[in-house]
Protein backbone atom coordinates (compact mmCIF):
# COMPACT_ATOMS: atom_id res chain seq x y z
CA UNK A 1 0.00 0.00 0.00
CA UNK A 2 1.17 3.13 -0.96
CA UNK A 3 0.87 6.51 0.86
CA UNK A 4 0.52 9.99 -0.14
CA UNK A 5 4.35 11.56 0.53
CA UNK A 6 2.65 15.00 2.12
CA UNK A 7 -0.79 13.86 4.00
CA UNK A 8 0.06 10.51 4.73
CA UNK A 9 -3.35 9.07 3.23
CA UNK A 10 -3.82 5.55 1.22
CA UNK A 11 -3.19 5.48 -1.98
CA UNK A 12 -5.70 3.61 -4.37
CA UNK A 13 -5.57 5.53 -7.71
CA UNK A 14 -2.70 4.45 -10.20
CA UNK A 15 -1.91 8.07 -11.63
CA UNK A 16 -1.73 9.28 -7.86
CA UNK A 17 0.80 6.28 -6.66
CA UNK A 18 2.49 7.22 -9.83
CA UNK A 19 2.73 10.95 -8.73
CA UNK A 20 3.05 9.85 -5.04
CA UNK A 21 0.32 12.19 -3.85
CA UNK A 22 -3.55 12.07 -3.59
CA UNK A 23 -5.55 13.87 -5.98
CA UNK A 24 -6.07 16.96 -3.22
CA UNK A 25 -2.58 17.48 -2.38
CA UNK A 26 -1.31 16.93 -5.87
CA UNK A 27 -3.50 19.86 -6.95
CA UNK A 28 -2.69 21.78 -4.03
CA UNK A 29 0.91 21.72 -4.82
CA UNK A 30 0.30 21.87 -8.65
CA UNK A 31 -1.03 25.39 -8.10
CA UNK A 32 0.32 28.10 -10.70
CA UNK A 33 -0.38 31.75 -11.40
CA UNK A 34 -1.98 32.15 -15.22
CA UNK A 35 0.78 34.69 -16.69
CA UNK A 36 4.95 34.51 -15.69
CA UNK A 37 6.45 37.08 -14.07
CA UNK A 38 6.95 40.31 -15.91
CA UNK A 39 9.69 42.46 -16.47
CA UNK A 40 10.17 45.88 -15.58
CA UNK A 41 13.59 46.87 -14.48
CA UNK A 42 17.03 46.19 -16.13
CA UNK A 43 19.02 43.25 -15.91
CA UNK A 44 20.17 43.00 -12.01
CA UNK A 45 23.82 43.50 -12.65
CA UNK A 46 23.29 46.83 -14.23
CA UNK A 47 20.96 48.14 -11.51
CA UNK A 48 22.53 50.97 -9.05
CA UNK A 49 22.06 50.60 -5.26
CA UNK A 50 19.64 53.28 -5.35
CA UNK A 51 17.56 51.04 -7.80
CA UNK A 52 17.68 48.20 -5.85
CA UNK A 53 16.56 50.46 -2.79
CA UNK A 54 13.84 51.91 -4.46
CA UNK A 55 12.64 48.20 -5.26
CA UNK A 56 12.98 47.28 -1.49
CA UNK A 57 10.62 50.58 -0.95
CA UNK A 58 7.94 49.45 -2.74
CA UNK A 59 7.73 46.08 -1.10
CA UNK A 60 7.45 48.32 2.04
CA UNK A 61 5.20 50.81 1.26
CA UNK A 62 2.42 48.56 -0.12
CA UNK A 63 2.94 46.19 2.97
CA UNK A 64 2.93 43.94 0.34
CA UNK A 65 0.43 40.68 1.30
CA UNK A 66 0.29 41.00 4.77
CA UNK A 67 -3.24 42.78 4.98
CA UNK A 68 -3.89 40.36 2.68
CA UNK A 69 -2.56 37.13 4.65
CA UNK A 70 -3.96 38.60 7.86
CA UNK A 71 -7.76 38.57 6.44
CA UNK A 72 -7.69 35.05 5.09
CA UNK A 73 -6.64 33.67 8.10
CA UNK A 74 -8.38 35.25 10.67
CA UNK A 75 -10.13 32.40 11.76
CA UNK A 76 -7.71 30.24 11.83
CA UNK A 77 -5.44 29.03 14.79
CA UNK A 78 -1.91 30.36 13.32
CA UNK A 79 1.20 32.46 13.98
CA UNK A 80 1.79 34.98 11.18
CA UNK A 81 5.60 37.23 11.03
CA UNK A 82 7.05 38.82 8.09
CA UNK A 83 10.66 40.13 7.30
CA UNK A 84 11.64 42.66 4.47
CA UNK A 85 15.10 41.12 3.23
CA UNK A 86 17.93 43.81 4.35
CA UNK A 87 19.36 46.14 1.12
CA UNK A 88 22.88 44.79 1.77
CA UNK A 89 21.29 41.04 1.13
CA UNK A 90 19.03 41.97 -1.80
CA UNK A 91 22.15 43.99 -3.53
CA UNK A 92 24.20 40.93 -2.60
CA UNK A 93 21.78 38.29 -4.56
CA UNK A 94 21.28 40.76 -7.68
CA UNK A 95 24.38 40.92 -8.29
CA UNK A 96 25.18 36.99 -7.95
CA UNK A 97 25.82 34.57 -11.43
CA UNK A 98 22.29 33.58 -10.64
CA UNK A 99 20.32 36.64 -11.03
CA UNK A 100 23.45 39.14 -12.36
CA UNK A 101 21.34 38.88 -16.32
CA UNK A 102 17.87 38.45 -14.98
CA UNK A 103 15.45 40.96 -13.82
CA UNK A 104 15.22 42.54 -10.27
CA UNK A 105 11.66 41.24 -10.18
CA UNK A 106 12.38 37.63 -10.25
CA UNK A 107 14.20 38.13 -6.63
CA UNK A 108 11.24 35.92 -5.30
CA UNK A 109 12.17 36.46 -1.62
CA UNK A 110 12.37 40.32 -0.79
CA UNK A 111 9.02 39.99 1.47
CA UNK A 112 8.87 36.78 3.11
CA UNK A 113 6.07 35.63 5.37
CA UNK A 114 6.20 32.70 7.92
CA UNK A 115 2.81 30.93 9.40
CA UNK A 116 3.48 28.67 12.29
CA UNK A 117 0.32 26.02 12.86
CA UNK A 118 0.15 23.97 15.67
CA UNK A 119 -0.36 20.86 13.94
CA UNK A 120 -0.27 19.08 10.67
CA UNK A 121 -3.80 19.27 9.92
CA UNK A 122 -4.00 23.03 9.82
CA UNK A 123 -0.62 23.37 8.30
CA UNK A 124 -2.77 21.82 5.07
CA UNK A 125 -5.79 23.89 5.62
CA UNK A 126 -3.78 27.45 5.57
CA UNK A 127 -1.56 26.32 2.61
CA UNK A 128 -5.26 25.36 1.08
CA UNK A 129 -6.99 28.37 1.94
CA UNK A 130 -3.73 30.86 0.85
CA UNK A 131 -3.92 29.20 -2.83
CA UNK A 132 -7.85 29.42 -3.39
CA UNK A 133 -7.48 33.01 -2.05
CA UNK A 134 -4.34 34.32 -3.45
CA UNK A 135 -2.11 34.62 -6.72
CA UNK A 136 0.20 31.73 -6.68
CA UNK A 137 3.44 31.42 -8.79
CA UNK A 138 3.66 27.90 -7.50
CA UNK A 139 3.93 25.77 -4.85
CA UNK A 140 6.99 23.21 -3.21
CA UNK A 141 6.14 20.30 -0.95
CA UNK A 142 9.62 20.41 1.31
CA UNK A 143 7.52 18.35 4.05
CA UNK A 144 8.23 15.08 2.42
CA UNK A 145 11.55 16.22 1.16
CA UNK A 146 13.01 18.27 3.49
CA UNK A 147 16.63 19.89 3.13
CA UNK A 148 19.88 18.20 4.62
CA UNK A 149 19.80 20.60 7.57
CA UNK A 150 16.14 19.46 8.76
CA UNK A 151 14.34 22.40 7.23
CA UNK A 152 10.78 21.35 6.41
CA UNK A 153 7.73 23.35 5.23
CA UNK A 154 5.45 24.04 2.20
CA UNK A 155 6.54 26.68 0.44
CA UNK A 156 4.32 29.23 -1.84
CA UNK A 157 5.44 32.33 -4.40
CA UNK A 158 2.50 34.81 -4.47
CA UNK A 159 2.31 37.36 -6.78
CA UNK A 160 1.05 41.17 -5.98
CA UNK A 161 1.08 43.96 -8.58
CA UNK A 162 3.75 41.96 -10.16
CA UNK A 163 6.30 41.07 -7.48
CA UNK A 164 6.57 38.06 -5.63
CA UNK A 165 6.83 37.12 -2.29
CA UNK A 166 7.27 33.62 -0.32
CA UNK A 167 4.89 32.01 1.89
CA UNK A 168 6.81 29.42 4.27
CA UNK A 169 3.76 27.28 6.24
CA UNK A 170 5.46 24.71 8.75
CA UNK A 171 4.22 23.07 12.08
CA UNK A 172 5.52 24.24 15.15
CA UNK A 173 7.11 21.37 15.76
CA UNK A 174 8.97 21.14 12.44
CA UNK A 175 9.76 25.04 13.35
CA UNK A 176 11.39 24.34 16.30
CA UNK A 177 13.33 21.57 14.96
CA UNK A 178 14.63 23.76 11.50
CA UNK A 179 15.64 26.36 14.36
CA UNK A 180 17.47 24.23 15.95
CA UNK A 181 19.36 22.68 12.80
CA UNK A 182 19.92 26.24 11.81
CA UNK A 183 21.21 28.11 14.83
CA UNK A 184 23.35 25.56 16.30
CA UNK A 185 24.47 23.77 13.38
CA UNK A 186 23.69 24.91 9.33
CA UNK A 187 26.13 27.87 9.85
CA UNK A 188 29.03 25.36 12.06
CA UNK A 189 30.31 24.02 8.54
CA UNK A 190 32.32 21.49 9.75
CA UNK A 191 29.63 19.95 11.40
CA UNK A 192 26.99 20.68 8.92
CA UNK A 193 28.70 18.11 6.47
CA UNK A 194 29.23 15.60 8.58
CA UNK A 195 27.38 12.61 7.40
CA UNK A 196 25.99 11.60 10.72
CA UNK A 197 24.51 14.83 11.08
CA UNK A 198 22.95 14.58 7.82
CA UNK A 199 21.74 11.38 8.83
CA UNK A 200 20.14 12.66 12.26
CA UNK A 201 18.51 15.50 10.20
CA UNK A 202 17.02 13.19 7.48
CA UNK A 203 15.88 10.72 10.60
CA UNK A 204 14.64 13.15 12.85
CA UNK A 205 12.21 14.66 10.14
CA UNK A 206 11.18 11.11 9.33
CA UNK A 207 10.04 10.71 13.08
CA UNK A 208 8.31 14.06 13.45
CA UNK A 209 6.99 14.04 10.09
CA UNK A 210 5.11 10.58 11.22
CA UNK A 211 4.33 11.79 14.54
CA UNK A 212 2.27 15.03 12.72
CA UNK A 213 0.80 12.95 10.30
CA UNK A 214 -0.73 10.20 13.18
CA UNK A 215 -1.09 7.39 10.65
CA UNK A 216 0.90 4.13 9.54
CA UNK A 217 3.53 3.02 11.75
CA UNK A 218 5.79 5.65 14.11
CA UNK A 219 9.27 6.23 12.96
CA UNK A 220 11.68 5.77 15.66
CA UNK A 221 13.13 8.52 17.45
CA UNK A 222 16.90 8.84 15.93
CA UNK A 223 19.81 8.88 18.60
CA UNK A 224 21.00 12.05 19.23
CA UNK A 225 24.93 12.80 17.30
CA UNK A 226 27.76 11.98 19.78
CA UNK A 227 29.23 15.83 18.36
CA UNK A 228 26.90 17.22 19.54
CA UNK A 229 26.11 15.45 22.95
CA UNK A 230 30.20 16.72 23.48
CA UNK A 231 28.78 20.05 22.60
CA UNK A 232 26.43 20.22 25.15
CA UNK A 233 23.54 20.37 22.69
CA UNK A 234 20.16 18.70 22.96
CA UNK A 235 17.07 18.71 20.88
CA UNK A 236 14.16 17.39 22.60
CA UNK A 237 11.01 17.12 20.08
CA UNK A 238 7.72 17.88 22.44
CA UNK A 239 4.26 17.61 21.15
CA UNK A 240 2.48 20.78 21.64
CA UNK A 241 -0.59 21.00 23.99
CA UNK A 242 -2.54 21.69 20.47
CA UNK A 243 -1.52 18.31 18.57
CA UNK A 244 -4.62 16.91 18.74
CA UNK A 245 -6.56 19.07 18.18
Amino acid sequence: MSNCKLCGKPLSRPDSIEKGYGPECFVLLSAKGKNDIAAGNAPCSSTSREQIKAFQDDFISESFLTESIYKYLKDMNCSISDRVKALSSIERKAKSERYSTRDLNDIDDVVGYRIITPNFKQMLNVAKKLIGSLDIVSAKDMVSEPTFTGYSAIHLLVRKNNKVAEIQIKTQLMNEFAGFMHDKIYKNKELSNKPSIKKYARDMNKHILSLEKGTGELAPMPEFPPELKKLGLEFKAEVPAAFLD
